[in-house]
């Protein structure tokens, strides 16, 4: 199936915590010391993510379902150039093989 690539909105979000949330339960499997904060509070990751709604953000899509997603955080110049971070909860996928 060919994905799409939209922008991240408010649509999108529910989606896109979820699939945070539930690659970050496969990763806690084999890191066990990972905090859990992510699993016990999801609105956490959903306050970071919409409060980043009005920066660039795509979200890669297959059959409405979300497979990916990136936002950009702080934006700044760097050597001449428009540079952007994106934060670890900001860009997530799950696997596109």
């Amino acid at each position: 199936m060919p994905y799409t690539l939209v922008p991240l909105t408010q649509e999108y979000l529910e989606p896109a915590v979820e699939l945070f949330i539930d690659n970050y339960k496969h990763e806690q499997e084999h890191s066990p010391f990972l905090p859990s904060r992510v699993i016990d509070d999801p609105t956490w990751i959903y306050g970071l993510l919409h409060s980043n709604l009005a920066n660039p953000g795509v979200v890669v899509v297959e059959q409405n379902h979300v497979l990916a997603y990136m936002v950009t955080g702080d934006q700044f110049v760097w050597k001449g150039q428009q540079a952007a971070i994106v934060l670890e909860c900001s860009g997530c996928w799950s696997c596109l093989c």
